[in-house]
């Protein structure tokens, strides 16, 4: 009898303890610099589920992952996504004036992959990912 309630509090101290658990979206930090490792502040970085259109369908992609924008000083831009993925990453950045009508574009592309983390504590889920862009030689 002694085991069969010690068997219950055993059990009740597990379920209580996995049902504290909570899911942790994760936080992507992307940082792009150029060939020679320098951050570039104000680098265009776009983020996708599927760039090219063909690799996935289309009709089924949650415009959660759809993220757009420009890197800070450290060269940095991060998103929080709803659940795991692997996504697609572009950016790109124009180092002198295209108003002039120069072609200077650097572009770079790579895959980001992360996973939403499941935890009791305060534990965070944060994922780096560098992109590193090339100067583009023709229009």
């Amino acid at each position: 009898m002694k085991a069969r309630g010690f068997l219950v509090l055993v059990g009740s101290i597990a379920l209580f303890a996995f049902s504290c658990k909570k899911d942790i979206k994760p936080l992507v930090v992307y940082t792009v610099v150029d060939t020679t490792g320098a951050v570039l502040e104000m680098a265009h970085v776009y983020t996708h589920p599927c760039f090219d259109g063909v690799s996935c369908d289309t009709s089924r992609i949650n415009e959660n992952f759809i993220k757009d924008g420009l890197t800070n000083s450290a060269g940095q831009i991060s998103y929080e996504y709803p659940y795991s993925a692997i996504i697609d990453v572009y950016a790109e950045y124009f180092p002198c004036d295209t108003a002039s009508g120069l072609w200077c574009p650097f572009t770079g592309r790579t895959v980001a992959r992360f996973e939403t983390k499941r935890t009791s504590g305060d534990e965070e889920n944060i994922f780096h990912v560098r992109v590193v862009v090339r100067k583009q030689t023709t229009p």
